[in-house]
């Protein structure tokens, strides 16, 4: 400002036009004390008048809506400008004599300005009353559920005496609470984008409008997924998934969850805990499941233990009668005097997030019921999402797959309740057996041909030894993570659970039926080209034996006969070795090279399939022709579900980088992906030194382009240096200045930089 005077400057702009603001000086001289600009800044027009002699400014503010009513609070008074006079007039009418003025705020729901003081907070009416301007304001632009509700709030420049509001919002939404609410409640249904638009109009009938464009973004994820897709990764203490309150008090609860632990997990370790009352599902001893619940007991073992590194389904089914745990649909019961628990906030994978008490591994399908689930129920539902048309939605209050990408949100799939991640808790691509599809529960205790409902399946159970207990099948809608051929025939496999005796006499026959009803007509005409596989009902891992081949078809079933030996069931699936059902080799979901804060770029890229992928290779170029390898990944060989793979690099170049994937096969065979591209700046580093200077300094400068202009100011704020610096290291002499403490600033448009200088 021209006076120079930086010490302690207060700013106030004014809304309607940010080329026009006020600067005050806390330790301007007299006639030099406040200034204001219409045009940003380039000129400054002193509107300082002897009114104010005397008086240290402490703060400026420009009432929105007028035409320059301004206040100022001194450290002994209250002033506002006037227009007419040009000058500023008191407004200390009913302060105490001295007031030492703080901070002050305008309130334009009442028409009233108010000043924080040594003595109090005040408030008195405006000078004069504001023009509205229409501001519409939300917390957040982007909704990922459809099922949300978006809260809007008026934050215009507007007296609510006698006011009136009116929204409107293109394109519609599916729900608007009131359009002429201050505050209404919306709720968007359709994927895109929505123009916002608000009137308001004040008791005197002045009105102003405002459309903010493309306002909120509706990118709904929130329907249940049919797949996997990713699970929660817990490493470290802290690492968890926080929920939300569930707001019910209940003795009648159900929670169930797959997970797949890394090692033996610390006494006690959450996977699904109240932060209140202590309610939930737990670890205890030796990877045993156990439960905390009132009037139950923390420290009953349930018998039931889950492997390490294995996926496993877990359960607690809370009754007034007691709980019952559940491991893979094996059930424990502990009967007890069960009371009501106050179910708030809750911690996915920790103890109320106690250090010691954190989980290790991944977690995925969490679900929540307000209700007892039966133990039918959660056998038939163990390895099936809870898509729209699975069984068994009813009082499903919070349901988590964590398949939104690798940030913080955590979609509730099945109401609002959404999650977050918590410390370094990431999401990962999940190898659990779960997807879209039917399952069907039946009885076996004696010989006979067993038709499963839905799942279209049949076995044919021989005289002799029988299950002689449930046996439940579910036909999974998608290929399984690991995959023992490239040649699937058919696009679904099938978990088989028996809950009765291990072993039995072997199957008579077992009919499979693919979910999409049909087969290829190499295998109509051949049924041994179809090749049944079979690894345990929980595997993750590539452990598929190769059991027989098919002995005839009849309609669109393949029919395995008794010479396939199968004495106990768990994962089946069916690979063909016909040659024409070969998966693609490679297909990218996408690929993105992106510049981080901290000047490296994140390479990240996504396969929905693999075929005898070997490795990649992520190539680099600085001119988009020649390109030079800076990382290799391994591939996964072969898959077919979503893997999601990224890498750093570290040292980009300055300028422009060019980013590539190329694909390498077992045969060598080479592929690219398209090209992405990142520009990075040169850092703009200035340097002043020595720094205490005797005689002279030198400014030294990199990385940026054209002039800069150096000035230098004693303490008491006299300029004593103007000086355009146009080398990349310029002296300057400073002989002739007294000793002491000198502040500096260097400009250019886009740079600001400030400093001390020590002159010896």
């Amino acid at each position: 400002v021209p006076s120079n005077n930086i010490s302690r400057l207060d700013l106030s702009l004014n809304p309607a036009d940010p080329d026009k603001l006020w600067v005050s000086s806390r330790s301007g001289s007299n006639g030099n004390k406040i200034y204001t600009t219409n045009d940003g800044g380039t000129t400054w027009i002193n509107k300082t008048t002897a009114s104010l002699d005397g008086q240290r400014i402490e703060d400026v503010l420009f009432q929105a809506g007028t035409n320059d009513v301004v206040y100022l609070a001194t450290d002994y008074g209250f002033f506002h400008f006037d227009a007419n006079t040009q000058d500023w007039l008191p407004y200390n009418n009913g302060l105490p004599f001295v007031t030492r003025a703080l901070k002050m705020a305008p309130f334009y729901r009442d028409g009233k300005v108010r000043m924080a003081s040594g003595r109090g907070v005040w408030e008195a009416p405006m000078a004069t009353p504001s023009s509205p301007i229409a501001q519409p304001i939300t917390k957040h632009n982007v909704v990922y559920c459809s099922r949300d509700t978006v809260q809007f709030e008026c934050y215009s420049v507007l007296n609510h005496a006698g006011a009136a509001w009116n929204w409107s919002f293109s394109p519609s939404p599916a729900y608007i609470s009131s359009s002429t609410a201050r505050n209404p409640k919306v709720v968007f249904d359709q994927n895109g984008t929505y123009d916002v638009t608000l009137t308001v109009t004040d008791g005197s009938g002045a009105s102003s409008s405002k459309t903010v464009l493309e306002m909120i973004t509706l990118d709904n994820t929130c329907a249940p997924d049919s797949i996997p897709g990713l699970s929660l990764q817990c490493v470290n203490a802290g690492d968890y998934a926080n929920v939300p309150s569930l707001d019910i008090t209940t003795n009648n609860f159900t929670v169930t969850a797959w997970v797949k632990p890394d090692g033996l997990q610390p006494e006690y370790t959450g996977i699904l805990m109240n932060d209140g009352t202590t309610a939930g599902l737990n670890f205890i001893g030796t990877n045993q499941l156990a439960y905390h619940w009132p009037g139950g007991q923390w420290w009953w073992n349930s018998q039931l233990e889950v492997v390490s590194g294995e996926w496993s389904h877990v359960a607690m089914v809370v009754e007034p009668t007691g709980i019952s745990i559940y491991l893979n649909g094996v059930v424990s019961r502990h009967n007890r005097t069960i009371t009501p628990a106050d179910l708030g906030t809750m911690k996915i994978g920790s103890y109320k997030a106690w250090g010691s008490r954190n989980f290790k591994g991944e977690i995925d399908e969490v679900s929540i019921w307000n209700r007892s689930l039966t133990q039918e129920e959660i056998r038939e539902l163990r390895h099936l999402t809870r898509t729209v048309d699975a069984p068994v939605t009813t009082g499903l209050v919070a349901y988590y797959q964590f398949n939104e990408g690798n940030n913080a949100r955590i979609l509730d799939k099945m109401g609002t309740r959404h999650a977050s991640l918590a410390g370094n808790a990431v999401k990962i691509n999940s190898s659990a057996p779960v997807s879209y599809g039917e399952s069907h529960r039946l009885p076996i205790n004696a010989d006979g041909n067993y038709v499963f409902g839905d799942t279209e399946m049949e076995l044919e159970f021989a005289a002799g030894t029988v299950p002689s207990g449930e046996v439940v099948v579910s036909r999974l809608h998608y290929l399984p993570n690991v995959l023992p051929s490239n040649n699937p025939s058919m696009e679904n496999y099938w978990v088989i659970n028996n809950y009765g005796t291990n072993g039995f006499t072997p199957l008579t026959s077992m009919k499979f039926k693919s979910a999409s009803d049909n087969l290829s007509n190499a295998i109509k005409t051949d049924p041994s080209l179809a090749q049944l596989y079979k690894r345990t009902s929980n595997e993750h891992n590539a452990a598929w034996t190769l059991q027989c081949t098919a002995s005839s078809t009849t309609g669109n079933y393949l029919v395995f006969d008794n010479t396939c030996n199968q004495t106990d069931f768990s994962q089946f699936f069916i690979a063909s070795s016909d040659p024409s059902t070969e998966i693609l080799p490679i297909e990218l979901l996408y690929f993105e090279a992106i510049l981080q804060k901290d000047r490296t770029v994140k390479i990240a890229w996504q396969t929905a399939s693999e075929l005898d992928n070997d490795y990649f290779v992520i190539e680099r170029s600085s001119d988009g022709r020649n390109w030079e390898g800076i990382k290799m990944v391994d591939g996964a060989g072969f898959s077919a579900t979503p893997r999601s793979y990224s890498s750093m690099d570290k040292e980009p170049l300055l300028g422009h980088s060019y980013y590539r994937i190329k694909y390498i096969s077992l045969d060598d065979d080479v592929d690219y992906s398209d090209i992405r591209h990142v520009l990075l700046q040169p850092i703009k580093q200035i340097t002043i030194y020595p720094n205490p200077a005797d005689n002279q300094i030198v400014v030294a400068i990199n990385g940026v382009e054209g002039k800069v202009r150096f000035r230098l100011y004693s303490a008491n704020g006299k300029l004593k240096k103007d000086v355009f610096i146009t080398e990349r290291q310029q002296t300057i002499d400073v002989s002739n200045l007294t000793n002491g403490i000198y502040f500096y600033t260097l400009e250019q448009e886009g740079l600001l930089k400030n400093g001390k200088l020590v002159i010896n």
